[in-house]
């Protein structure tokens, strides 16, 4: 069992500093977000993409051991946790797994909330966007602004509207 604590804290290390990784582009995210940064906006988006796949290997691959280990200590999968693995690896072991486990969760706290905050600026962008296309159309709709599109079809365009060099 030995072996398998330490693919396992090998595991959540790489687990741990993927999420990491992807902290720091939901960060670099509301920065592009905050700057209105469209390019940066789409890199950070596509590093975060390739970024997420790894965390779905990785995830992928701790579940194949969750299912290795449930079946070596005779349990369901879905029973097994931290703390019923720790009869199952010595004490500092066990600790490394915790601390790995409880920081992972910190992380993906902090992943959460910088999320939320990135999504209320979008929302926030769009409704701006909304309420701006909302304007426009009403304007021209009463017929005001510049623009050629003011005359309304069968009237003929007053004399003063006509543009002309000086």
């Amino acid at each position: 069992m030995k072996e398998a604590a330490d693919r396992w804290l090998s595991l959540m290390d790489k687990l741990l500093a993927e999420h990491r990784h992807l902290l720091a582009l939901c960060l670099r995210q509301r920065e592009a977000l905050v700057q209105r940064d469209a390019s940066q906006l789409c890199r950070v988006v596509t590093e975060m993409e390739a970024v997420v796949q790894r965390i779905e290997r990785l995830e992928a691959e701790r579940l194949d051991m969750v299912q290795v280990w449930a079946g070596e200590a005779g349990v369901d999968p879905a029973a097994l946790t931290l703390t019923s693995l720790a009869g199952y690896m010595d004490a500092e072991r066990y600790q490394r797994v915790s601390a790995a486990g409880a920081q992972l969760r910190a992380v993906l706290a902090d992943i959460r909330r910088v999320n939320e905050g990135n999504h209320a600026l979008v929302e926030q962008g769009l409704q701006f966007i909304r309420k701006t296309l909302d304007l426009l159309s009403s304007a021209l709709a009463a017929g005001s602004g510049y623009g050629p599109g003011l005359v309304r079809m069968g009237q003929a365009a007053p004399a003063w509207a006509v543009d002309c060099e000086v």
